[in-house]
């Protein structure tokens, strides 16, 4: 199987778009089905919701397709650049985008924001979310 490099190790991240692959994150959440939805996000140096807050969201996956870092904020509240106004970054693409994967225990379903480094004109952050 093939999938998305992760950025900084020798792993890949596989997608979920066929119903062989629902089926198996539905058994790996428990769940007796799985849906998934895709969107995307322009990059931008200024704070923006990159997914309001959802309880019935269990799994996310960020895609950062930008030269740029991406910085990101769980929970609700803008995101920052600064010290303490982010809980994750993304690193920018080089050879392939970067990848974030995390579930419902890590704040998956709760709101999060991001910011990126700096302005890209034709940067954007994919973004796959698995709902049960």
């Amino acid at each position: 199987m093939s999938g998305i490099p992760i950025a900084g190790t020798n792993q890949q991240a596989l997608l979920v778009s066929d119903a062989s692959s629902a089926a198996i994150l539905s058994n790996a959440l428990g769940t007796s089905s799985v849906t998934s939805t895709l969107t995307s996000v322009a990059a931008s140096a200024s704070n923006t919701l990159l997914l309001a807050a959802d309880p019935t969201r269990q799994r996310v996956i960020f895609i950062n397709d930008s030269t740029q870092a991406l910085y990101g904020k769980v929970g609700g509240g803008e995101a920052s650049i600064a010290v303490g106004g982010y809980s994750f970054v993304i690193p920018p693409k080089t050879t392939a985008p970067a990848v974030l994967n995390f579930d419902k225990a890590y704040g998956a379903h709760l709101e999060i924001n991001g910011i990126w480094a700096a302005a890209d004109a034709t940067g954007f952050l994919n973004i796959v979310s698995f709902f049960s």
